[in-house]
Protein backbone atom coordinates (compact mmCIF):
# COMPACT_ATOMS: atom_id res chain seq x y z
CA UNK A 1 0.00 0.00 0.00
CA UNK A 2 1.38 3.38 -1.00
CA UNK A 3 0.40 6.19 1.38
CA UNK A 4 0.10 9.47 -0.52
CA UNK A 5 -0.67 12.85 1.01
CA UNK A 6 -0.52 14.54 -2.37
CA UNK A 7 0.28 13.96 -6.00
CA UNK A 8 0.77 15.77 -9.29
CA UNK A 9 -2.97 16.15 -9.87
CA UNK A 10 -4.36 17.12 -6.46
CA UNK A 11 -4.19 20.29 -4.40
CA UNK A 12 -1.20 20.39 -2.09
CA UNK A 13 -1.96 18.93 1.34
CA UNK A 14 -0.87 22.10 3.12
CA UNK A 15 -3.25 24.18 0.99
CA UNK A 16 -6.12 21.78 1.72
CA UNK A 17 -5.25 22.02 5.44
CA UNK A 18 -5.73 25.79 5.40
CA UNK A 19 -1.94 26.39 5.57
CA UNK A 20 -1.86 24.84 9.07
CA UNK A 21 1.60 23.28 9.30
CA UNK A 22 0.49 21.29 12.38
CA UNK A 23 -2.02 19.39 10.23
CA UNK A 24 0.68 18.56 7.69
CA UNK A 25 2.99 17.31 10.46
CA UNK A 26 0.18 15.18 11.91
CA UNK A 27 -0.50 13.71 8.46
CA UNK A 28 3.20 12.92 8.03
CA UNK A 29 3.25 11.22 11.45
CA UNK A 30 0.29 9.07 10.41
CA UNK A 31 1.77 8.31 6.99
CA UNK A 32 5.14 7.21 8.41
CA UNK A 33 3.66 5.00 11.14
CA UNK A 34 0.60 3.45 9.44
CA UNK A 35 0.62 0.26 7.41
CA UNK A 36 2.17 0.74 3.96
CA UNK A 37 4.87 2.80 2.35
CA UNK A 38 4.89 6.55 2.97
CA UNK A 39 5.34 8.50 -0.23
CA UNK A 40 6.23 12.18 -0.38
CA UNK A 41 5.25 14.30 -3.37
CA UNK A 42 8.17 16.64 -4.03
CA UNK A 43 7.99 19.80 -1.97
CA UNK A 44 5.54 18.56 0.68
CA UNK A 45 8.52 17.96 2.99
CA UNK A 46 9.22 21.71 2.92
CA UNK A 47 5.61 22.88 3.02
CA UNK A 48 4.98 23.84 -0.60
CA UNK A 49 1.52 25.18 -1.28
CA UNK A 50 -0.61 24.88 -4.40
CA UNK A 51 -4.21 24.78 -5.53
CA UNK A 52 -5.79 22.63 -8.21
CA UNK A 53 -3.97 21.48 -11.33
CA UNK A 54 -1.72 23.01 -12.65
CA UNK A 55 -0.99 25.10 -9.52
CA UNK A 56 -0.08 21.93 -7.62
CA UNK A 57 2.83 21.41 -10.06
CA UNK A 58 4.76 24.55 -9.18
CA UNK A 59 8.53 24.28 -9.54
CA UNK A 60 10.40 23.18 -6.44
CA UNK A 61 11.05 26.04 -4.02
CA UNK A 62 14.87 26.03 -3.82
CA UNK A 63 15.13 28.86 -1.26
CA UNK A 64 13.33 26.85 1.44
CA UNK A 65 16.43 26.89 3.68
CA UNK A 66 16.02 30.65 4.07
CA UNK A 67 12.72 30.12 5.94
CA UNK A 68 12.93 28.67 9.48
CA UNK A 69 9.43 27.14 9.42
CA UNK A 70 10.29 25.16 6.27
CA UNK A 71 13.62 24.09 7.75
CA UNK A 72 11.85 22.82 10.91
CA UNK A 73 9.30 20.90 8.82
CA UNK A 74 12.05 19.31 6.75
CA UNK A 75 13.92 18.30 9.93
CA UNK A 76 10.70 16.77 11.32
CA UNK A 77 10.19 14.68 8.17
CA UNK A 78 13.84 13.56 8.28
CA UNK A 79 13.36 12.54 11.91
CA UNK A 80 10.29 10.46 10.99
CA UNK A 81 12.26 8.76 8.21
CA UNK A 82 15.10 7.99 10.62
CA UNK A 83 12.73 6.63 13.31
CA UNK A 84 10.95 4.44 10.76
CA UNK A 85 14.29 2.97 9.67
CA UNK A 86 15.40 2.41 13.29
CA UNK A 87 12.15 0.68 14.28
CA UNK A 88 11.26 -2.13 11.86
CA UNK A 89 7.83 -2.58 13.46
CA UNK A 90 6.82 0.68 11.73
CA UNK A 91 7.46 -0.72 8.28
CA UNK A 92 6.79 -4.46 8.47
CA UNK A 93 5.05 -4.97 11.80
CA UNK A 94 1.52 -5.83 12.77
CA UNK A 95 -1.20 -3.28 13.48
CA UNK A 96 -3.78 -2.94 16.25
CA UNK A 97 -6.18 -0.07 16.96
CA UNK A 98 -6.14 0.88 20.66
CA UNK A 99 -8.36 3.99 20.79
CA UNK A 100 -10.75 5.51 18.25
CA UNK A 101 -12.74 8.14 20.12
CA UNK A 102 -13.74 11.55 18.81
CA UNK A 103 -10.69 13.15 17.20
CA UNK A 104 -8.22 10.83 19.03
CA UNK A 105 -6.84 7.79 17.28
CA UNK A 106 -4.22 5.52 18.85
CA UNK A 107 -2.73 2.35 17.44
CA UNK A 108 0.07 -0.07 18.11
CA UNK A 109 2.64 -1.31 15.62
CA UNK A 110 4.50 -4.43 16.72
CA UNK A 111 7.03 -6.97 15.52
CA UNK A 112 8.29 -9.81 17.69
CA UNK A 113 9.36 -8.08 20.96
CA UNK A 114 9.31 -4.54 19.56
CA UNK A 115 6.32 -2.21 19.70
CA UNK A 116 5.47 1.44 19.21
CA UNK A 117 2.21 3.15 20.10
CA UNK A 118 1.08 6.11 18.00
CA UNK A 119 -1.37 8.62 19.48
CA UNK A 120 -2.90 11.20 17.12
CA UNK A 121 -4.95 14.19 18.28
CA UNK A 122 -6.79 15.90 15.40
CA UNK A 123 -8.79 18.04 17.84
CA UNK A 124 -8.23 21.78 18.11
CA UNK A 125 -7.67 21.47 21.87
CA UNK A 126 -5.07 19.61 23.91
CA UNK A 127 -6.30 16.37 25.42
CA UNK A 128 -5.12 13.79 27.91
CA UNK A 129 -5.29 10.20 26.67
CA UNK A 130 -5.22 6.99 28.71
CA UNK A 131 -3.26 4.37 26.78
CA UNK A 132 -3.51 0.72 27.92
CA UNK A 133 -0.13 -0.80 28.68
CA UNK A 134 1.07 -4.39 29.07
CA UNK A 135 1.79 -5.71 32.56
CA UNK A 136 5.49 -6.10 31.74
CA UNK A 137 6.00 -2.41 30.99
CA UNK A 138 6.78 0.49 33.32
CA UNK A 139 5.70 3.30 31.00
CA UNK A 140 6.37 4.96 27.66
CA UNK A 141 8.92 7.36 26.26
CA UNK A 142 7.98 9.62 23.35
CA UNK A 143 10.77 9.01 20.85
CA UNK A 144 9.99 12.31 19.13
CA UNK A 145 10.78 14.50 22.14
CA UNK A 146 12.09 12.06 24.83
CA UNK A 147 9.28 12.77 27.36
CA UNK A 148 8.61 9.87 29.74
CA UNK A 149 5.36 8.71 31.39
CA UNK A 150 5.04 6.05 34.07
CA UNK A 151 2.32 3.43 34.20
CA UNK A 152 -0.57 3.69 36.68
CA UNK A 153 -3.17 1.15 37.76
CA UNK A 154 -6.77 1.90 36.74
CA UNK A 155 -9.50 -0.64 37.43
CA UNK A 156 -7.04 -3.51 37.68
CA UNK A 157 -5.27 -2.59 34.42
CA UNK A 158 -2.07 -0.69 33.71
CA UNK A 159 -2.43 2.54 31.75
CA UNK A 160 -0.35 5.58 30.93
CA UNK A 161 -2.02 9.00 30.95
CA UNK A 162 -0.42 11.10 28.22
CA UNK A 163 -1.10 14.73 27.32
CA UNK A 164 -1.31 15.36 23.58
CA UNK A 165 -1.23 18.92 22.23
CA UNK A 166 -3.90 20.08 19.79
CA UNK A 167 -3.39 18.83 16.23
CA UNK A 168 -0.32 16.77 17.08
CA UNK A 169 0.76 13.29 17.98
CA UNK A 170 3.01 11.13 20.08
CA UNK A 171 5.27 8.25 19.09
CA UNK A 172 5.63 6.06 22.16
CA UNK A 173 8.08 3.28 22.88
CA UNK A 174 7.59 1.11 25.98
CA UNK A 175 9.99 1.33 28.90
CA UNK A 176 10.46 -2.13 30.46
CA UNK A 177 10.08 -2.68 34.23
Amino acid sequence: MMNLLGSHDTQRFLTLAGDDIRRLKLAFLFSFTYVGAPTIYYGDEIGMRGGGDPDCRRPFYWRWQDEPERVRLHAYVCKLIRLRRQNPCLSVGGFETLIARGRIYAYRRYLEREEIVVVLNADTKSLSVEVPIGEDKAGYIDILDKELWKAESRGGKKVVRIPVEAISGRLLKPKPD
